[in-house]
C-alpha cells in the first residue's frame, strides 16, 4: 500500500510539473489550487440538472489562465444514465475552460477522425452538426485522442481521453489552449439554422 501510495504521489507531482513549466515558458499566470471560485464556475456552467443524471467538479488544481480562457486539473463525476451505473465515474481530468454560446448544447464525444456523437443533447442531430460545422469553420485540428467537449450556458469545456486516463502532456494542453482560443467567442452555425439569433 506504501508503494502505491507514492506511486500516485510522484505521479500527480509529474502531471503538475507539465502544467507549471507550460504556464511559465508561455508566461501565463499558474496557481496550485483554486480558491472555490473555479469550481462555483464548473458547477454553475455544466451541472446537469435532469433527473437521476448528476455532473460535478472537485480537486481542482494546476490552474493556468489563458488569453481565451483556463487550463486546470480536476475530478470529473459524470453521471448520464438514470437507469444502471454510472456512465463516467470519479477520473482525474486535464480540461480547459473557454467562452462559448453556440444555439446548441450538450456533451459530445469527438474522436481523432472527427467523428462526433452525442452523450447529452436535447436536439442530438442538430447539435452533432453544429459540433461538425465549429471544427470546420473555427479551422481546429482533429483531436489527438478522444475529445469530450461541453457547450452549455454560455460556456465551453473540452478535455481529452488519453488511453492513461489522467496523463497529461505537453502536446495535449498545446491542443486544448489551440482549440480554445479558436473556440472562444466563434459563432457557429449548424447546417439549415440561419446563424445566431
Amino acid at each position: 500500500f506504501a508503494g502505491v501510495g507514492l506511486y500516485v504521489v510522484v505521479y500527480s507531482r509529474r502531471r503538475a510539473a507539465v502544467f507549471r513549466r507550460f504556464a511559465r515558458s508561455r508566461g501565463y499566470r499558474y496557481r496550485e489550487r483554486d480558491d472555490g471560485s473555479l469550481e462555483g464556475q464548473l458547477q454553475h456552467a455544466f451541472a446537469i440538472r435532469e433527473p437521476g443524471c448528476a455532473r460535478a467538479f472537485g480537486q481542482i488544481s494546476d490552474i493556468v489562465d489563458l488569453p481565451n480562457g483556463k487550463l486546470f486539473r480536476a475530478v470529473e463525476l459524470l453521471d448520464l444514465n438514470p437507469h444502471g451505473s454510472v456512465f463516467d465515474p470519479h477520473h482525474t481530468r486535464a480540461a480547459v475552460l473557454f467562452a462559448g454560446a453556440p444555439e446548441w448544447s450538450g456533451i459530445f464525444h469527438v474522436t481523432p477522425d472527427l467523428a462526433v456523437h452525442p452523450r447529452f443533447a436535447r436536439e442530438p442531430s442538430a447539435a452533432v452538426a453544429g459540433v461538425a460545422q465549429l471544427f470546420r469553420s473555427a479551422n481546429v485540428s482533429p483531436p489527438p485522442h478522444p475529445l469530450s467537449l461541453t457547450f452549455m450556458n454560455g460556456h465551453g469545456l473540452g478535455y481529452l481521453e488519453p488511453p492513461l486516463t489522467g496523463s497529461v502532456t505537453e502536446p495535449h494542453l498545446v491542443y486544448l489552449t489551440d482549440m480554445a482560443a479558436r473556440f472562444a467567442g466563434h459563432s457557429s452555425e449548424a447546417p439549415g439554422s440561419g446563424g445566431r439569433r
